[in-house]
């Protein structure tokens, strides 16, 4: 029950935060200039006989046998002195022409566009008029490129300096501009902490919604009319518009499969496989110069139905006890699945007046984004804290306490990757030594005395090996050593450079004694043990010879007397 109102409670926070924004944002009441910009509402259709209908803009119209449509009305606005002043208009996947009082005075057509442009796609225009222009007749001609069965519109035109009106559209789409740079930027978060922090579950996850708010945040920075109207050629933001469009719901997708139970995995993927299928084909068509984007936006919509309603009916038939943030993430998606419902129907019947085709689909996805990325981040960076204190106790667990080096637990797995990786290991070189007479030093100096002398010869040896490899202690006073790119002279020229160095006593009086012995790891060796045998023969070999040694040493030193000669 806790977690159900905490779900809730996210919910609401986030949709009145979201309305804050939308409210602080509105008009900008600083200096809007609004009361400088007018529009014109008398309006008529001029046929090919030359009769004139009275029509209301926006007005949808077809590209049935690149019919022209000649929208005329008369300037009632007076321009300011010294003022910029432009006619502002919207045309969608349309060529036209402008004329005041029969005089061509811009054109944007077929020779303006590069030739690979099969439309020219969303065109935000600021016309300039002359300063005389009230009165006179303002006449816009305008031709769809696309289809008879596909609809297009021309919004209302508005009339003004263009230095108040960029301003003003400034100040309207500073939100959704702060908004989309913000999902980049938190996408690109979540994408380099899903990558580059931890590979679990959750970063997975991290990158899913990452790349989808990374897409969706340059998705709404191309529905973004200042950023339209600061453009010269509109065609590079339609196309971004339009593959964008239909590849952001992709990664969603494949952040809320791991919601649902397993066994609707196969139809996530299936999905996942037509809505890629449909973003390709539609890339071949398009610049193919088969069929536009725009006449193939109705497949789009299909799939992002199709993908609203499976991630609802899934997420309802998924138990809360196979998955406890089952409840959050569906009332998370609900605002999603609603505003892309509602831009849906608006866009075939402009019931709605907004400013972007998917107004609706961005509040949704605002409020899903926002009660999502917290969670994601809290999640990675526990699986990346319990990462480090798994590797600190495996770090323990393989050091040894007394000397700092590796212990007999390390020894065993570096020998496990050798033995398992042989052609990455050509040349292995194992080392044993043993600290000679540690027993007698701990009975006569005690045993703080024996655990200097072992840390004595641990720091020696790895002084002398640890650039080439791993020193280990695996017992009292045993230890081994993994070396690479060394062979059997270098090391022994190494030893004797050592026992130079430690023939004085330690603090407490004991004297540095140890032996050694090394093996090179051959081709005919099962494994690193084989080795490891030979060179521990090696090393008692040379404590039996330092014990001759100092037996002879003794005999010289206590010569027999002459009677016990005869």
């Amino acid at each position: 029950m806790k977690r159900k109102w905490k779900s809730v409670t996210i919910l609401i926070v986030a949709a009145v935060l979201f309305v804050a924004v939308i409210q602080m944002g509105k008009g900008y009441e600083v200096y809007s200039g609004e009361n400088k910009i007018s529009q014109e509402n008398n309006w008529t259709l001029e046929s090919d006989h030359g009769e004139k209908t009275p029509v209301q803009l926006p007005y949808a119209y077809s590209g049935e046998e690149r019919k022209v449509y000649r929208f005329s009305s008369i300037l009632t606005c007076v321009p300011e002195e010294d003022t910029n002043f432009c006619a502002f208009f919207n045309l969608n996947h349309s060529f036209f022409r402008v004329y005041l009082d029969g005089e061509e005075i811009y054109h944007y057509t077929e020779s303006d566009v590069p030739q690979s442009s099969h439309s020219p796609g969303n065109a935000c225009v600021a016309v300039p008029l002359p300063q005389d222009c009230t009165g006179k007749q303002f006449v816009l001609e305008v031709w769809s490129v696309l289809d008879e069965h596909t609809s297009c519109w021309l919004s209302l035109p508005e009339f003004g300096d263009y230095d108040t009106y960029m301003r003003c559209s400034f100040l309207l789409g500073l939100p959704q501009g702060i908004l989309a740079l913000l999902f980049c930027a938190f996408g690109i978060l979540l994408i380099g902490i899903g990558f580059f922090v931890s590979r679990t579950r959750s970063s997975n996850r991290a990158g899913y919604l990452g790349l989808f708010s990374v897409l969706f945040g340059m998705y709404s920075l191309t529905e973004n009319t200042y950023l339209m109207f600061l453009i010269g050629n509109p065609y590079p933001v339609y196309l971004l518009n339009f593959i964008l469009f239909a590849a952001f719901p992709l990664p969603l997708l494949h952040f809320l499969q791991d919601f649902t139970k397993e066994k609707f995995w196969k139809w996530y993927r299936i999905v996942a496989l037509i809505g890629n299928l449909n973003f390709l084909i539609q890339c071949v068509l398009h610049f193919a110069d088969l069929m536009d984007f725009r006449e193939m936006l109705p497949v789009t919509h299909g799939v992002v139905v199709v993908c609203v309603v499976l991630v609802i009916v899934t997420l309802l038939l998924t138990d809360t006890g196979q998955n406890p943030q089952k409840r959050q993430v569906l009332l998370s998606f609900i605002p999603v699945g609603v505003g892309m419902l509602i831009d849906l129907v608006n866009y075939y019947s402009h019931i709605l007046p907004t400013e972007s085709a998917t107004f609706f689909s961005q509040i949704g996805i605002v409020i899903f984004t926002f009660i999502h990325l917290w969670g994601i981040i809290a999640d990675i960076f526990h699986t990346y804290r319990a990462g480090i204190e798994q590797m600190f106790y495996k770090q323990m667990a393989f050091k040894d306490s007394l000397t700092g080096l590796s212990n007999r637990a390390a020894f065993k797995a570096s020998s496990d990757v050798i033995n398992n990786h042989r052609e990455k290991y050509k040349q292995v070189l194992c080392f044993c030594a043993d600290i000679d007479d540690l027993k007698r030093v701990n009975d006569e100096l005690g045993h703080a005395a024996g655990d200097e002398l072992i840390c004595r010869v641990a720091d020696c040896l790895r002084e002398a090996y640890g650039t080439y490899g791993t020193v280990y202690r695996i017992g009292g006073d045993e230890f081994t050593g993994l070396l690479h790119d060394l062979s059997v002279q270098e090391a022994e020229a190494l030893a004797e450079k050592m026992y130079a160095e430690m023939q004085r006593t330690t603090s407490m009086g004991a004297l540095v004694h140890f032996s050694i012995g090394f093996s090179m790891m051959t081709r005919r060796d099962r494994d690193v043990s084989e080795a490891m045998k030979r060179a521990d023969q090696e090393m008692y070999e040379e404590k039996r010879r330092k014990k001759q040694q100092e037996l002879q040493f003794e005999i010289d030193l206590n010569p027999k007397p002459e009677s016990d000669r005869e």
